[in-house]
């Protein structure tokens, strides 16, 4: 019979408490799937957070192609001019604050694309191992 090397042998430890050992194993699987839950959680939410961006850069370009548009077309009057044509009008200065209407997440979210599918199911996995760690540790 040959001789085995030290690379080849197998090591075996002895564990004193397996039960606490188990216990302490499953709850550190949990704690990791939480973790990994959350992550998914936080990319979702910046994924659609730059969907929104990006919308609203577009909307942004075209407003401000828009408002050149409506600048050539419009005849250049000066203030005094207008107010003699139009003395109805008044030229107030506008407040720069601008009202955002509040709008929820739900409502913002654009429609669903393929990965944000596959994060959902990522989710769903991994809240379902949750679940069955869990289950272990009350049978322990």
């Amino acid at each position: 019979m040959p001789k085995k090397t030290s690379e080849q042998q197998e090591f075996f430890m002895r564990i004193n408490n397996p039960n606490t050992f188990r216990r302490n194993l499953l709850e550190a699987s949990k704690d990791t799937l939480n973790i990994l839950k959350q992550i998914y959680n936080v990319r979702q939410i910046r994924e659609v957070k730059q969907e929104l961006i990006n919308r609203i850069n577009k909307e942004i370009g075209e407003l401000k192609v828009l408002v050149q548009k409506i600048d050539e077309l419009m005849p250049q009057h000066t203030k005094e001019e207008l107010i003699k044509k139009f003395p109805e009008l008044s030229f107030k200065k506008k407040s720069k604050e601008v009202v955002v209407p509040e709008r929820t997440m739900e409502k913002a979210k654009p429609k669903a694309k393929p990965g944000v599918e596959k994060h959902v199911s990522e989710i769903e996995k991994l809240s379902k191992a949750i679940d069955e760690v869990q289950k272990r540790l009350q049978n322990l």
